[in-house]
């Protein structure tokens, strides 16, 4: 009896505990990650091509000058007859 348990404790001590885990059964060919992939692209270049344009000019801003007073007399000075002789 004795001989037994020795044996059977220099087993235990031996051998290795191998567990074999069931296959998922999802064999995914990366589409997602292509996909995500050229999402993730078609964002970047959104991005540079529309805000950081703007993002860059933001500070900036653009001048207009507009005058205090502006003329617009139709009538000719030169009593009616400017350019035709």
């Amino acid at each position: 009896m004795y001989a037994r348990t020795y044996i059977h404790i220099i087993k235990e001590f031996i051998m290795a505990t191998i567990i074999n885990n069931p296959d998922t059964g999802t064999h995914s060919s990366g589409s997602g990650m292509v996909f995500g992939i050229l999402i993730a692209i078609i964002i970047l270049a959104v991005f540079f091509i529309y805000a950081l344009p703007s993002i860059r000019n933001a500070g900036s801003g653009t001048n207009i000058n507009v005058p205090d007073r502006v003329d617009v007399n139709v009538n000719p000075t030169d009593g009616g007859n400017s350019g035709n002789q």
